[in-house]
């Protein structure tokens, strides 16, 4: 599920993750009910939002409940717009000055790939 405010990083979020997973946008200004029913129903298994709707859309008590991951996607304030970086709830990133794999999604069970198309699907930031 994508809950992010209309914007250049929601676009550039729903354009990468719809290419190799089914997503499903939710209106950013939900209630933290309304994402919890859409979630329950949809089987949600992650949730790409930002760190400033964590609190209200109680988010740490959904992801308990469902079992599921929270992506927080980061602005950058710097370079083109749309452009952001990645971090997962409860995991601290270090950031540092190459290309790092961020999600290798053959080994996470958030994600499933075929090992045949594994090496096209590896998500790469940099910091």
């Amino acid at each position: 599920m994508i809950v992010l405010p209309t914007g250049p990083e929601n676009a550039l979020a729903l354009l990468s993750l719809a290419a190799y997973h089914t997503t499903a946008p939710v209106n950013a200004s939900c209630t933290a009910a309304e994402l919890r029913e859409d979630a329950t129903r949809l089987n949600a298994r992650a949730v790409v939002t930002t760190k400033d709707v964590a609190e209200r859309l109680e988010l740490r008590a959904l992801r308990q409940e469902l079992q599921c991951e929270v992506v927080f996607v980061e602005p950058r304030t710097s370079g083109p717009s749309g452009l952001f970086d990645m971090s997962i709830m409860g995991q601290i990133n270090t950031r540092h000055h190459y290309p790092t794999p961020f999600i290798y999604l053959t080994t996470n069970p958030l994600f499933y790939t075929p090992p045949e198309r594994a090496e096209r699907r590896k998500l790469y930031l940099t910091h």
